[in-house]
């Protein structure tokens, strides 16, 4: 059975951060993506 997500920001809740990989060979655009999705709650990890 499914259960509800609370509502609201991911970041506020602590029990749960959604990571993201990020795939980009453009040095500038990857610590700019990094940045706002880390900002926004999310774990970022490059690919090297």
């Amino acid at each position: 059975m499914a259960k509800n997500l609370p509502l609201g920001d991911a970041a506020d809740t602590h029990s749960y951060r959604a990571t993201i990989l990020l795939v980009e060979d453009d040095a500038a655009v990857a610590y700019m993506l990094s940045d706002i999705l880390t900002s926004s709650g999310y774990e970022v990890r490059q690919a090297a």
